[in-house]
C-alpha cells in the first residue's frame, strides 16, 4: 500500500508540473530535469523492487506507472521495462493457474479418484460457495452462544475435569475455528507433490475466501 500511495502522490505532483508547463510557469530546462529524475527513479524501482508491483490479478500500481509512462515518456526505457514486467507477471500468473488447475481430477478411473488429495478436491470448489457455507456454519454457532458462557467466572473454570460441560456454546465456536484452521493447513501442506507456487496459489484462494466471508459477515 505504501508504494501505491507514493505513486499516487507522484502522479499528483507530475500533473501539477504538467499544468505549470502548459502555462509557461516553468522553464523547459526545469521540466527536462524533472522528467529525467522521475525516469531514473522509476527505472530503478522497476529494476530493483519488481516485487512491489506483483499484485495479481489487477496489477493496479504497475498499470498506473505504465499509463503515466505511456503518456509522458512514450518509448522510454522505463516504459519498456514496465511493459515487460507486466507481461512477465501475467505469464507467470497464467502458468501458476494452469499448474494449480492441473491438480483437478480428469479422466481418472475409480481407484485413482479415491486417492485425490485435499488440495485437488479444494481446487474444484468455488470461492463464494466455500465462504457462504463457512459463514452459515459460523452464524449457526454464534446464534446458539449463551451469553453468560462468556463470563470470566465461567470460562476460567473450563479446564477442570469436572467442568467439561461448562460453556459448551463457546467451545463449539472454538472447535469450528480450529477445524477451519486445520483444513487450511492440510490443503496447503498435506500433499508432497505440490510445488511452492502451487501451495501459494492455494493459500491465495483461502485468502480470497476469507475476504468474501468477511463481506458476508458484515452484510
Amino acid at each position: 500500500m505504501h508504494h501505491e500511495l507514493l505513486v499516487t502522490r507522484t502522479y499528483g505532483n507530475l500533473e501539477i508540473s504538467g499544468s505549470e508547463e502548459r502555462g509557461n510557469q516553468t522553464s523547459p530546462g526545469s521540466s527536462t530535469v524533472l522528467r529525467t529524475a522521475i525516469a531514473s527513479i522509476l527505472q530503478a524501482w522497476l529494476d530493483q523492487c519488481a516485487d512491489d508491483f506483483q499484485e495479481p490479478p489487477d496489477y493496479v500500481c504497475l498499470l498506473k506507472v505504465l499509463s503515466y509512462l505511456k503518456k509522458n515518456m512514450p518509448g522510454s526505457d522505463p516504459e519498456k521495462r514496465a511493459q515487460n514486467l507486466l507481461e512477465q507477471f501475467q505469464k507467470e500468473e497464467l502458468e501458476n493457474d494452469d499448474a494449480f488447475h492441473s491438480l483437478s481430477p480428469c479422466n481418472l478411473d475409480e481407484e485413482e479418484e479415491l486417492e485425490i488429495s485435499g488440495a485437488q478436491e479444494f481446487s474444484l470448489f468455488q470461492e463464494e460457495l466455500v465462504a457462504e457455507q463457512l459463514t452459515y456454519m459460523d452464524a449457526t454457532l454464534f446464534k446458539n452462544v449463551v451469553p453468560h458462557h462468556c463470563l470470566g467466572c465461567i470460562w476460567s473454570r473450563r479446564d477442570k475435569k469436572e467442568n467439561k460441560h461448562l460453556a459448551q456454546s463457546i467451545r463449539a465456536t472454538i472447535s469450528q475455528f480450529n477445524a477451519v484452521t486445520n483444513c487450511v493447513v492440510s490443503t496447503v501442506l498435506d500433499s508432497r507433490e505440490l510445488k511452492t507456487r502451487q501451495r501459494a496459489k492455494i493459500l491465495e484462494k483461502w485468502i480470497r475466501i476469507a475476504r468474501v466471508k468477511r463481506f458476508f459477515t458484515t452484510v
